[in-house]
């Protein structure tokens, strides 16, 4: 048969093959959707008026859109650092997976704690892809703010958060009923100790996003 035959039967299109096969740059979201670092939303642990009054960062703000209060349980026990917490302690815990938790003692451990906050983000299963590319992104618009904050911001910014996670602490202003009270699941989010679906998808990170 001719060249046309030899290069017929099933598969023999190009255009059918799975057009990531190649080299290339491949989205975690559909660029034309809004972007999760564009969408920051108050929350119970920092209100809306943080950000848009610019006391604190973009970045420290969608961290804890990601994260939410939790109160300590038993099987939290299980880790050193929590066995002096009495029952109910107030604590944070990943709004995606509901199973790293952390509950410091004070404002200022609870910002030593960031980094492994903002690590687990980055590392989590379920943690969507277009979330951690956002994350990474505002890493880079922060270096930015921070120059417009006053010098003192984040220890500020800590009290605050410290604050309305344990608002019947002699000092704190709660304003109003204790965050673990009063906050909002994040979407879809599952339970304590339940099972999370991995939403992990191939590709590589847009870091723009």
């Amino acid at each position: 048969g001719g060249p046309d035959e030899e290069d017929g039967g099933e598969g023999g299109d190009k255009s059918d093959k799975d057009d990531r096969a190649g080299p290339g740059l491949y989205f975690f979201r559909d660029p034309r959707e809004p972007s999760p670092a564009e969408s920051i939303s108050g929350c119970a642990l920092v209100p809306a008026s943080e950000r848009e009054e610019g006391r604190c960062t973009d970045r420290a703000a969608f961290i804890f859109n990601h994260f939410r209060p939790c109160a300590l349980v038993d099987a939290d026990r299980r880790a050193t650092r929590n066995r002096d917490r009495p029952a109910d302690y107030p604590g944070i815990e990943c709004a995606h997976c509901g199973e790293k938790r952390y509950f410091p003692q004070n404002d200022r451990k609870l910002q030593e704690i960031m980094i492994l906050v903002e690590n687990h983000l980055g590392s989590c299963p379920a943690v969507p892809p277009e979330v951690k590319a956002s994350l990474d992104y505002l890493r880079h618009r922060s270096a930015f703010q921070r120059s417009d904050l006053p010098p003192h911001w984040k220890s500020v910014f800590f009290r605050g958060v410290w604050a309305r996670l344990h608002p019947d602490v002699e000092g704190g202003d709660g304003e109003g009923a204790p965050a673990a009270a009063t906050a909002a699941p994040a979407p879809d989010a599952p339970a304590r100790n339940a099972a999370a679906p991995n939403t992990r998808s191939g590709g590589m990170r847009l870091r723009g996003s």
